[in-house]
């Protein structure tokens, strides 16, 4: 996930309609919602994540101890570590407003206005940046986690038989 380097506020020339950066901005506006919304959910999903996994490897770790038991809590341990990974928040800047707030009192207000919407759409591409890296690491976790229930389906049938 690659963090983009804020720029300084530069004072521009409107080269551009102001009608059009108004659209822009109000689609800013329309899209951030939802994708906070989107990164919200993910977060849960990291936390159920978490929970699923530690209580699966509880489950197993208080069955009686065979060596290959310790399979089935490592991946559940593994998964249950990606999960809290997924709860880290997000490292990175956000778009305020008031970061340069002395230079933008004294622009005119095309080039306020054209400051303020290229930093939310940095900042929106930052977020949906971060919404897939928490897709791709729950994701794995998952894995990890149905990993650990697979080895735990077999390690006991097979104990059942005392083949191991």
């Amino acid at each position: 996930m690659a963090f983009r380097l804020r720029l300084p506020f530069t004072k521009v020339e409107p080269a551009e309609p102001i009608e059009q950066l108004t659209l822009i901005q109000e689609e800013i506006a329309r899209e951030r919602p939802l994708l906070l919304q989107r990164i919200a959910s993910m977060h849960t999903r990291g936390s159920l994540l978490v929970t699923a996994s530690g209580v699966v490897s509880v489950v197993q770790a208080s069955q009686p101890a065979t060596p290959w038991q310790y399979i089935s809590v490592l991946l559940g341990a593994t998964s249950a570590i990606i999960g809290l990974f997924s709860l880290v928040p997000k490292q990175g800047k956000d778009a305020l407003a008031s970061k340069f707030i002395n230079e933008r009192l004294v622009a005119d207000s095309y080039s306020v206005r054209y400051s303020i919407v290229t930093d939310s759409a940095q900042s929106l591409d930052d977020d949906a940046d971060h919404l897939k890296f928490l897709g791709r690491t729950i994701t794995w976790g998952y894995s990890f986690l149905v990993m650990a229930l697979i080895a735990s389906m077999i390690i006991s049938t097979l104990h059942e038989f005392k083949k191991i």
